[in-house]
């Protein structure tokens, strides 16, 4: 029964490729040089990398609004409790109640501060 069935190889889709380096355009009077087939993808790289970047500015200056508020970005709650619970000497109700109010008010600042 193997004699009826024809193997053939295996079929493969030809996939595009972009090209390392620029292609070079072809002189229209050298009729013996083609172009090289996968050139459009080199422009549709290009398009797309130059929309991307525009695409991202915007991005750049949103972070830059926030700069003003590394301070905060680097806060470690844990570390801060840490720092509270095993100091020297230990934190009475006042102390923290104090800490407390004053954590509110730079919040309460804070808050104010971000752009909307």
């Amino acid at each position: 029964m193997k004699q009826l069935f024809k193997t053939q190889g295996k079929k493969m889709l030809k996939a595009p490729l972009r090209p390392r380096q620029q292609p070079a355009p072809v002189d229209p009077n050298k009729k013996s040089l083609l172009q090289d087939e996968n050139s459009w993808l080199w422009e549709a790289y290009a398009s797309l990398k130059t929309a991307l970047t525009a695409a991202i500015q915007p991005l750049y200056e949103y972070v830059e609004t926030f700069g003003q508020f590394e301070e905060e970005f680097q806060l470690q709650p844990d570390k801060y409790v840490k720092e509270l619970d095993e100091g020297d000497e230990p934190v009475d109700a006042e102390a923290l109640r104090a800490d407390i109010y004053r954590n509110r008010q730079l919040e309460a600042e804070l808050k104010e501060k971000i752009p909307e």
